[in-house]
């Protein structure tokens, strides 16, 4: 991973920034990858509250906007009022189209009430003049002494479909117990007319049509190609002393089935999967520097069975480990 910021100060504020991943296999078979997270080039006049970003980015605070190459404009009239504005052409690893373009708007309130923050964002992505994602999309968070609340909901008005809710908590009790809830339902892959082109093996929506097919049948293979996944996970920590730590946390996940499209055949829901996971962690216990873990795991799906047993001892220079998977 590599990361530039250079940055100046005073009434503006230019700030220079290239973020970036890479790897190299060594098996001459195999191809290195890389990522280019963020390049850009942020200027900021302070004094009128006016920000202006160009370049690779991602967007600003989130959501489903995704990474785009392209131009930002922020505006703060007031302190916890903002108005963000971001437009350019979409970049995914995954897949892509040609004349891709997106254009979204965002109206951040911060606070909204006490301890309370939101944004709503409307986003407008069209490749080849074709809409292919058309979306409204609401986050609020909580934040106080005691915990935090996170939640997002995005509707996709082109499919006509919510393309995902997420919940995140967190909470601070006595005796240091630390709670966290996670709850998340959407469509994977994001709800996007492009998805089509995965089944058909097209590179465009346009050779699409001239298959011939309709808008119609597009959308519908789109909708068949992104499947329904949810996760929650629900975690307990508490500090029992000044050397050892409980915690655990219970996980479940599941996507359901896919129904066959294009040159696709159907695929089965996964079923639900559960984890179990408890831990102890003892610090200090004979050194000035070490760290024991003690780990359990449980996991249930259809078709399997298993259970994990690690112990973990670490100090300074050592680190043994041993491990005995068993399953039925």
């Amino acid at each position: 991973m590599c990361s530039s910021d250079l940055t100046s100060s005073g009434p503006t504020d230019i700030r220079a920034v290239v973020r970036g991943t890479g790897s190299t296999n060594l098996s001459h078979t195999s191809h290195n990858t890389s990522l280019i997270n963020a390049a850009y080039l942020d200027y900021r006049m302070t004094d009128l509250g006016v920000s202006t970003r160009v370049g690779r980015q991602s967007a600003i605070n989130g959501g489903l906007l995704g990474l785009f190459d392209g131009l930002s404009l922020s505006y703060t009239p007031r302190p916890g009022l903002t108005y963000d504005l971001m437009g350019g052409v979409p970049t995914s690893p995954i897949l892509g189209a040609p004349q891709e373009r997106l254009l979204a708007g965002k109206i951040e309130v911060d606070p909204l009430w006490e301890h309370v923050s939101g944004d709503v964002y409307l986003i407008d992505q069209t490749t080849q003049g074709i809409p292919n994602r058309r979306a409204l999309g609401v986050e609020t968070r909580f934040a106080d002494e005691r915990g935090s609340l996170y939640s997002l909901v995005d509707y996709d008005v082109l499919f006509g479909a919510l393309n995902a809710l997420t919940l995140q908590a967190t909470y601070q009790g006595g005796a240091q117990t630390s709670l966290t809830l996670l709850v998340d339902a959407r469509k994977a892959p994001t709800l996007e007319m492009i998805n089509a082109l995965i089944s058909h093996g097209e590179t465009s929506l346009r050779a699409l049509l001239q298959l011939p097919m309709t808008m119609a049948q597009i959308k519908a293979d789109a909708l068949a190609s992104s499947a329904e996944a949810r996760q929650a996970m629900f975690s307990v920590s508490r500090s029992l002393d000044d050397h050892w730590q409980l915690s655990g946390d219970l996980r479940y996940s599941q996507v359901g089935a896919l129904p066959a499209v294009g040159n696709f055949a159907a695929q089965p829901a996964t079923g639900a999967q559960y984890g179990l996971t408890l831990q102890a962690t003892g610090s200090h216990l004979y050194s000035q520097r070490d760290v024991n873990s003690l780990n359990l795991s449980l996991l249930k799906a259809p078709g399997f069975r298993g259970t994990d047993r690690k112990s973990t001892r670490l100090n300074s220079s050592h680190e043994w480990i041993s491990r005995m998977p068993s399953s039925a």
